[in-house]
């Protein structure tokens, strides 16, 4: 679906790496505070003291998560909450962009230095 840049902002079918790696605290953010409670449950379901199978269904939820909200969560905080104007929300939303990439990379690098470890 394409929107008019009139009305609706050029980003507005973007990808959002904010909303993909940060989305429980994007969420709170866009008025989706639920979603800080499904991480936490998430994390419950992840700890070490479940069986395989939870902690691998958590992991395939978690990541459903990260791509439905980095696939929409431009078009979720257009509608959710009430922008002055358009320029506003792009400049918010560059820097949850950049917040997102900036935690992406960084995640990389935790990860592969823990594999040498």
């Amino acid at each position: 679906m394409t929107f008019d840049e009139r009305r609706f902002p050029s980003n507005i079918n973007s990808f959002n790496w904010g909303a993909f790696g940060l989305w429980p605290i994007w969420g709170i953010w866009n008025k989706r505070s639920h979603l800080i409670i499904c991480y936490l449950v998430l994390r419950l379901f992840s700890s070490s003291a479940m069986p395989t199978s939870m902690i691998l269904l958590s992991g395939v939820v978690a990541v459903s998560f990260s791509f439905y909200y980095g696939f929409r969560g431009n078009k979720i905080s257009w509608f959710e909450k009430e922008w002055p104007s358009v320029e506003v929300f792009e400049k918010k939303q560059l820097f949850w962009e950049i917040a997102g990439v900036v935690c992406f990379i960084i995640s990389i690098f935790v990860f592969l230095f823990s594999l040498k470890s």
